[in-house]
């Protein structure tokens, strides 16, 4: 399992399906998680369970449903790379054969989508869009170092409109694609959902005072002012000082 970042999409447990609600808590050591792989490489277990997070005093769960996520993640890769070589990884009977699969979940269970995005090796600049820098959480203690941003879907969403109306006010609208389609993820659920980033396995990656002076959001978000403002200059230094922080990690997940 590569170090990865995941953004997910919580349920208020008091909305939550019973079935849901019947599912073992997830943990990163647990056996009903994570199990070692033939080369030494340990790999995400296929048992559907549930991430239990606590927010403002009120319980939320994210169903990981890792088969729904495998199968969507095989059709894209198929769809997105399918014209330079990605046949020769995922077949094209292979493909089929997940789209028949997924659709027979989705027909059993009305309910099933993706609650979980994952990014490999870094966070996607696009990502920080969804949060407030007054929502992250840095955490450094015995058991390592945790960051994440946590907020509600509806604020997430509006967020996120109001950096593709920036891009779109100044002729940037061939950059708004992949924060377009994140978006129309994010809608696909109710406005009271808990939206979290969670840097997860990247933390791995850096130094933990770099984390604890990781300010991306923050950042990327004087960009976005700047371009409503029309100060290019200022929109490009803001924006490339935070990609410049990623640029190693960036590089690792286009390498492999």
């Amino acid at each position: 399992m590569t170090a990865a970042a995941q953004l997910r999409v919580y349920v208020p447990a008091e909305d939550a399906s019973e079935d849901w609600l019947r599912m073992p808590e997830a943990s990163d050591d647990s056996p009903a998680t994570w199990r070692l792989g033939p080369f030494g490489i340990t790999t995400e277990s296929l048992q559907d369970d549930v991430v239990v997070v606590h927010h403002d005093g009120e319980r939320f769960i994210c169903p990981r449903l890792p088969k729904l996520r495998m199968l969507e993640g095989v059709l894209a890769f198929h769809n997105a790379f399918g014209d330079i070589g990605a046949d020769k990884i995922v077949p094209e009977a292979v493909a089929v054969r997940a789209a028949v699969e997924l659709e027979a979940i989705r027909m059993d269970e009305g309910e099933a989508r993706s609650h979980i995005l994952t990014s490999q090796w870094h966070v996607p600049l696009r990502w920080f869009l969804l949060f407030d820098p007054s929502e992250r959480s840095f955490r450094e203690d015995e058991s390592g170092v945790a960051l994440r941003y946590r907020t509600r879907r509806r604020e997430a969403s509006r967020r996120l409109r109001r950096a593709i109306r920036a891009l779109r006010s100044v002729g940037m609208e061939s950059t708004t694609e992949d924060m377009e389609h994140l978006l129309d993820w994010m809608l696909e659920f109710p406005p009271n959902r808990l939206v979290e980033l969670d840097y997860d396995g990247v933390v791995g990656l850096f130094e933990a005072e770099e984390l604890a002076e990781d300010q991306s959001c923050e950042l990327l978000w004087k960009a976005v002012e700047a371009l409503e403002e029309t100060d290019f200059d200022g929109a490009r230094r803001w924006y490339e000082e935070t990609a410049i922080r990623w640029a190693d990690a960036m590089l690792l997940a286009y390498a492999n």
